[in-house]
């Protein structure tokens, strides 16, 4: 007889799920993974956090968790890749690093006995997400439970992208903090496929993180290049880069609402089948649901 594990419990004999999600099953254990939860990290998740204040030696990560997680200056690189012991030097300098509002990949390094977190970002693939000044608004979709941070480039002298402007599924945008040079798009951490690697670069031509803490990250290629470190990159988006990562963010919005698992190839797939329509038609619920279709027909046919 099979074991209750988290989201199961016995009634008469039988094994019964106590909440709506996925089954995950290892030997004789069964659990069920619900599909709207809180962010509980494993060591060696891939996650996407916020910079929320700067402590003695510390810095807290806001990462869609129960709890802040922790960075601590002795888990971060060094400008230039430098390797040595830290100083009072490199202590009072922290805000020259990170400062609060800022935006970073990280990996969960292990996990503390009260469950916070704690980050590191040594590797080059990890670190503060570069850019310049961006625009946000947050968005509700009207009868469901899910909610998205909606990142919109507006750079100075030219117009946002009347692929979204004009969209009427967009709030007015408001202008937030800098943050980089791409979209963020806050989902439900279940919907996160774990995979090898969280790092893709499409074949659209953009870059994609998909955190295992519910947040996913769009950026032009070019500007994902593991160069580690704290550089911000000022460099102009192009416009027909812009469109790209418009359209992958809609994309995105289509599988997460439709709870399909997001991962590079069910991205692409979306992406490829959204090409016959207009960006700012993509969101339209008919249209959608077309879109949809053609992605899921592809991922039964590649599972064979």
């Amino acid at each position: 007889m099979a074991s209750t594990g988290h989201g199961t419990y016995t009634d008469d004999e039988h094994l019964v799920a106590s909440v709506a999600g996925v089954v995950e099953r290892v030997n004789r254990l069964i659990c069920v993974r619900p599909l709207n939860t809180r962010y509980n990290g494993e060591i060696g998740d891939v996650v996407i956090g916020r910079i929320t204040e700067v402590q003695q030696k510390r810095w807290k990560v806001d990462t869609e968790s129960r709890l802040d997680s922790v960075l601590l200056l002795s888990s971060v690189n060094l400008p230039g890749g430098e390797l040595r012991r830290r100083s009072a030097e490199d202590e009072l300098a922290m805000r020259d690093y990170l400062k609060e509002g800022d935006l970073i990949s990280a990996e969960v390094q292990s996990i503390f006995s009260d469950g916070a977190l704690s980050l590191h970002t040594r590797s080059l693939r990890y670190g503060k997400v570069r850019g310049r000044q961006m625009y946000s608004s947050h968005e509700e979709i009207c009868g469901d439970q899910w909610h998205l941070i909606f990142i919109l480039f507006a750079l100075e002298g030219e117009p946002i992208s009347p692929y979204l402007q004009f969209s009427p599924y967009f709030l007015p945008l408001i202008p937030t903090f800098q943050l980089g040079q791409g979209v963020l798009v806050k989902v439900s951490p279940s919907l996160i496929l774990r995979s090898k690697t969280h790092f893709h670069h499409l074949a659209s031509g953009a870059s994609i993180i998909l955190g295992n803490n519910g947040l996913v990250w769009l950026q032009p290629a070019n500007s994902a290049v593991e160069a580690g470190g704290f550089v911000t990159d000022l460099e102009p988006v192009p416009i027909s880069e812009r469109e790209v990562i418009s359209r992958l963010r809609n994309c995105v919005i289509i599988l997460a609402h439709h709870r399909l698992a997001l991962s590079d190839t069910s991205v692409t797939y979306c992406y490829e089948a959204s090409m016959a329509h207009e960006i700012k038609d993509i969101t339209k619920p008919e249209i959608s649901e077309e879109i949809l279709l053609e992605t899921r027909q592809r991922l039964l046919e590649q599972r064979g």
